[in-house]
């Protein structure tokens, strides 16, 4: 039998120790480093002036005397917008803040437009700054305040509330709301002069879309010589935007419960597509698929368990991978406190992200979730876990999957390119129940690019 015998300093780089109060230092400076850039790289685009944090559009006023001035609108909520209109001629002037009657309106150029209306409200008459859907023999209008409400008038001029309250029907303790149709008969009372529209009143709900629809109908039925003006967002085209990144990320691997790498240093390039908009019309909210490839190599593995050696195999030797002792049992077997390896993995990524960016003037921040994956095509075959070796003929799974979070800034340049700074944090793993063949990578990346 072969005595074991105790490794000198100069035995193996492996057999070196790495205090565990460093690694636990090291891993909280990158930690706090991580917070402090990503606070830095949000706050840098948006600590100018509170002004330019929001979101103001391209559109005009229309004074009381019905003279245009173009400039630069806030777009906010529902609500704020029905109370208030606050414009700037342009993006350093200080803002004038309206209330309805003070213009006669405002309109986006993305179609959206507001009048100064007094409407009947079931409190009593009130002023607001009135969503124009649509013009011609019965115009349509919308506000909100606490709630929703759809107004109709007739040529008469007379305005009618279509919205009604919600009214308790059964019990009182555990009865159900229920919003009466009452606006349907209001409807067919105003619209009697139009023929075989009662069906598509019936069928009409209080939203802008089918309000807008019954009143086209409707100027259509009872008018032939001019046609209605519907004042509609114009959605805005689809925009495919491409572009290319490199970057240099933090990364480290986890096998099973005990094995785990110190944080190695990834290179990856790669390209990206964005499309936008992706939802309601909205820019500022895009879908970006990324290709990325990544060459990793050297990684240090070391053992959380203070118990339970693990073992591995590394060019053909046996290496148990414990906390507290480094032993040498003969050539082919060591009792190692780390495992300095070269994983020699040749990896693309595809990850699928939402992305939404604060479209401040050049500086554009930008904030998204979305899914990741990674392919391995190639991984050290000298290198062996055991515990997933035997189930995959592989120490790291082909496919692993899971989430990544992004953020940055983009600076617009010239012609509707951007440069970017970004970080992403990622965390992949293969779909194994049995914690014990469960592998997992998580990578911080930090990248630089270009959009076209």
């Amino acid at each position: 039998m072969k005595r074991a015998r105790s490794l000198n300093a100069n035995t193996d780089e492996n057999s070196q120790r790495v205090p565990s109060d460093l690694k636990k230092t090291n891993y909280l400076r990158m930690k706090n480093f991580l917070i402090i850039l990503t606070s830095t790289l949000l706050l840098s685009g948006i600590s100018k002036q509170c002004e330019a944090q929001r979101d103001y559009r391209n559109g005009y006023i229309i004074t009381l005397q019905q003279d245009t001035i173009r400039g630069l609108i806030l777009h906010t909520g529902v609500a704020n917008i029905s109370k208030e209109c606050v414009f700037k001629k342009n993006a350093q002037d200080n803002s004038v803040k309206y209330k309805p009657f003070d213009i006669t309106g405002f309109r986006f150029d993305e179609g959206k437009y507001y009048i100064s209306k007094e409407l009947p409200l079931r409190s009593g008459a009130k002023s607001f700054f009135a969503e124009y859907l649509i013009k011609g023999k019965s115009n349509i209008y919308y506000c909100c305040d606490e709630d929703d409400h759809y107004f109709i008038e007739i040529e008469n001029g007379k305005i009618y509330e279509l919205t009604e309250p919600e009214k308790i029907f059964g019990d009182e303790n555990t009865g159900s709301y229920y919003a009466p149709k009452l606006y349907t008969n209001k409807l067919k009372v105003l619209m009697k002069d139009c023929n075989n529209i009662d069906k598509e009143i019936d069928n009409t709900i209080l939203t802008h879309a089918s309000l807008i629809k019954l009143s086209k109908k409707y100027h259509e039925g009872v008018c032939d010589s001019e046609k209605c003006i519907i004042f509609e967002r114009k959605l805005k085209q689809r925009k495919y935007n491409y572009g290319f990144d490199a970057s240099t990320s933090l990364s480290k691997l986890h096998f099973g419960k005990y094995v785990e790498s110190q944080f190695s240093t990834v290179v990856s390039a790669g390209g990206h597509i964005s499309i936008s908009p992706v939802l309601f019309s909205d820019e500022k909210l895009s879908l970006q698929l990324d290709l990325i490839i990544q060459k990793h190599s050297n990684y240090t593995l070391i053992n959380k368990s203070k118990e339970n050696p693990v073992r591995v195999i590394y060019k053909n030797i046996d290496y148990y991978i414990n906390s507290d002792r480094v032993v040498q049992y003969s050539p082919t077997y060591f009792l190692v406190k780390k495992l300095n390896v070269n994983m020699n993995i040749l990896a693309v990524k595809l990850p699928l992200s939402f992305n939404y960016t604060f479209l401040i003037s050049r500086l554009r921040p930008y904030l998204g979730i979305g899914f990741s994956n990674m392919l391995i095509f190639n991984q050290n075959k000298d290198f062996i876990y055991t515990e997933t070796y035997d189930k995959y003929k592989k120490s790291i799974p082909t496919f692993l999957i899971g989430g990544i979070g992004n953020g940055g800034i983009k600076y617009r340049i010239k012609n509707n390119k951007d440069i970017l700074f970004g970080f992403s944090y990622e965390r992949l793993f293969n779909t194994e129940i049995n914690q014990i063949q469960r592998v997992s990578n998580e990578q911080i990346y930090f990248k630089i690019g270009y959009n076209f």
